[in-house]
């Protein structure tokens, strides 16, 4: 993992970024020749990167929450959030933004609290709010408001040096919110009054409204289960993603590189990084990596675990509509995938907690630019035995920066001030 608050931006590499790639260059810490390129979500987390505040709300992509009160707003551009004490009564309202939400928060501190909140939501030019989604001119969902919730809230004292935590009620004791909204940009939060009133309530209460936005992501993931009622179900949505068998529930993934996020140039390593957050059954793992035929153009999908139309699973690349061109799981050699190679990416998968790489084949980059492939099966060298580890995937937020990578080195070619051309040696890390 590389740590990007001791690397330096490069100006005049991010002046020529391609546009619409979710990018930094940065300059190598150690070779003044080198680049080190990093791709994940278009707002990624990282304390290095400035969060953006606007004068009285917190925007994320464009898409933001303000609470229509006459409360002053106090922003605090340190801490990436804006407060509004006494936004209403016995209320006050915090805005924060995390990579993928604008999220508020409204502390009640009494049952003398407004029937309802209201919030203007923000919309990037062309979307529109379609109830709890926002959508672009096609219809396309770009963000959505999830449903909110109350719970008793008790901030804790950090101990030196810690993060303080935030405690909330059982998940036996959550207040219901409804939601509505009331004009083209204008959302209403109404609380259970019943739920409020009980006797027993213990104030202050938290209500949390947010608006998530969909990533953008230039690595998609999934993994398709043999077992029993699993074949039709997706699992692109799901945190973590298995590889192999475990009591006779045969797990396979695959994963696909945006061809955007590839350079140009002669690409020279070519990397797959995953992290093992641990094995459900057995405690090593040969996994081999498989190219993905072009007759398989599957579909990451959304979901955890239920069927989704037109999304990857077991027995689909597109549920319903397009089954894998050979057999389930992408299982036919030749037709599915390309054959195994002699030097096919393979490795050992033998510990909890660590990171993994394969080293790929280089004109595997170049064929997934080119349009050729439709990215990487993963797949355990004995489905025989049961042994299966467990990978973050591409949706685990509760650690960002164990989500799957890919890694490039490459040698663009670059003008000189006299027209000669030379090769530069650069880095490019590819991670969601």
């Amino acid at each position: 993992m590389i740590n990007i608050s001791n690397l330096r931006i490069d100006p005049d590499l991010e002046a020529r970024r391609p546009a619409g790639l979710a990018a930094w260059d940065f300059f190598h810490p150690t070779n003044p020749r080198r680049r080190i390129r990093i791709v994940r979500r278009k707002d990624p987390v990282y304390s290095t990167r400035e969060i953006v505040v606007a004068a009285e709300t917190v925007k994320l992509g464009g898409i933001g929450l303000t609470p229509l009160t006459k409360a002053a707003p106090v922003a605090s551009l340190a801490e990436g959030r804006v407060t509004y004490p006494g936004a209403w009564t016995d209320s006050d309202v915090e805005l924060k933004r995390s990579f993928d939400q604008a999220k508020g928060s409204i502390l009640i501190n009494s049952t003398k609290c407004p029937a309802s909140f209201d919030f203007r939501v923000s919309l990037p030019p062309g979307c529109r709010l379609e109830g709890s989604r926002i959508v672009d001119g096609d219809g396309n969902l770009r963000a959505w408001i999830p449903g909110a919730w109350m719970a008793e809230f008790s901030p804790v004292v950090a101990p030196e040096g810690g993060v303080a935590p935030e405690f909330y009620s059982g998940e036996d004791d959550i207040g219901q919110v409804a939601f509505e909204q009331i004009g083209e940009t204008v959302v209403r939060f109404i609380p259970d009054r019943a739920w409020l009133e009980d006797k027993n309530r213990k104030f202050p209460v938290i209500l949390d409204p947010s608006v998530t936005r969909q990533g953008a992501s230039y690595i998609e993931d999934a993994y398709g289960s043999g077992y029993f009622s699993n074949p039709p179900k997706n699992f692109g949505g799901r945190v973590l993603f298995y590889v192999g068998n475990h009591g006779g529930n045969i797990c396979r993934a695959w994963l696909r590189l945006d061809s955007s996020a590839i350079p140009d140039g002669e690409i020279t390593l070519f990397q797959l990084g995953a992290y093992c957050l641990g094995f459900v059954t057995g405690s090593v793992a040969i996994l081999i990596l498989y190219q993905i035929k072009p007759a398989n153009d599957w579909v990451e999908g959304t979901a955890d675990g239920t069927i989704q139309a037109g999304s990857s699973c077991w027995n689909y690349a597109k549920y319903d509509t397009q089954p894998w061109a050979g057999s389930a799981g992408c299982g036919t050699s030749g037709t599915d995938y390309f054959a195994w190679e002699a030097g096919d990416p393979e490795t050992i998968v033998d510990a909890t907690g660590a990171w993994f790489d394969w080293d790929i084949p280089t004109d595997w980059a170049d064929a997934r630019k080119a349009g050729e492939d439709e990215g990487i099966l993963m797949v355990s060298n004995s489905e025989g035995t049961l042994t299966k580890p467990k990978f973050s995937s591409t949706e685990y937020t509760t650690d960002p920066d164990l989500q799957p990578y890919f890694y490039i080195e490459y040698e663009p070619e670059a003008a000189t001030g006299s027209g000669r051309r030379r090769r530069m040696v650069q880095h490019r890390r590819i991670q969601c």
